[in-house]
């Protein structure tokens, strides 16, 4: 019953953010009328709008005009479910797995801020995915929200070595700065050298989200996460010849992804961080 709850609450945030989405695209406000059809622009009911169910029953079509609905609004709605289940699982997990750490935070709302947390990434990995593009509109406001949320959820006030295990235990302020700088500044420096043909300014705020995220050192496997994938994904793309080298990749889909990855597995990764490399 936990799980299909859980997977309910997830699809209600995914249809959430798929008219958030379209609303930020179009410049219009969340307050602006009800939802819509895109096509006949005719308001849609209470039965239109319930995730998942609502597109399988009509079959991908708007009920009034008979116009097929974008796939993505279903596999958004079937993505926040997954991934809020699957975070649920992975801080039951790690809280019985990571021996002090619940001495930091509770785990309903560490469960609370990574629901938070991958609702933002998604909406970035869909936005970017559709559109080529990371609005300010979604990633300014991400960085100031996510960085008091963290602050003040994960122990904000402290201090530590940024070589310490206590230092990946909580999220001091400077660690977080000091992580977003990480993440930011090396998206930064490809924006120079390249004068902006590599990277653009939306993947330099989104690394500083990312690393705002998920801190100090975590966001070193986040980078390298974002780039072994996105070499998997290009490097085919090329040699096949469906991309050339000037073309445009939606680089912000590997950031979001890899930053839900690391924090879907931080207990793991924050295991062997502190077996081998921290002490």
């Amino acid at each position: 019953m936990t799980y299909l709850l859980i997977l309910g609450f997830g699809a209600i945030v995914g249809s959430f953010l798929n008219a958030l989405l379209a609303r930020v695209h179009s410049s219009q406000s969340m307050l602006d009328g009800r939802s819509h059809c895109m096509s006949c622009q005719g308001e849609l009911s209470v039965i239109d709008l319930v995730p998942i169910a609502s597109f399988v029953f009509l079959r991908g079509k708007c009920r009034q005009c008979k116009e097929l609905i974008g796939m993505h609004y279903f596999w958004v709605e079937v993505a926040c479910s997954l991934l809020f289940l699957l975070a649920y699982i992975s801080v039951m997990q790690g809280w019985s797995s990571i021996e002090g750490v619940g001495s930091v935070i509770h785990p309903f709302f560490l469960l609370a801020r990574n629901w938070f947390f991958i609702a933002i990434l998604v909406a970035v990995f869909v936005y970017d995915f559709r559109w080529q593009l990371i609005p300010d509109r979604l990633s300014i406001p991400a960085i100031v929200v996510v960085f008091l949320t963290n602050g003040f959820l994960m122990g904000g006030g402290a201090s530590c070595s940024i070589l310490s295990w206590d230092c990946i235990q909580t999220l001091s302020w400077t660690n977080m700065l000091l992580a977003g700088l990480v993440g930011g500044g090396f998206f930064l420096a490809q924006f120079l050298v390249s004068k902006g043909k590599w990277i653009g300014g939306g993947d330099i705020r989104m690394g500083f989200l990312m690393g705002c995220m998920v801190g100090w050192p975590l966001v070193l496997p986040a980078l390298f996460i974002t780039y072994g994938v996105g070499s998997l994904v290009a490097i085919p793309l090329l040699i096949m010849r469906k991309k050339r080298g000037n073309s445009e990749i939606a680089f912000g889909t590997f950031l979001s992804g890899a930053t839900i990855a690391v924090l879907l597995f931080s207990h793991v990764i924050i295991d062997f961080l502190s077996h081998y490399i921290f002490v």
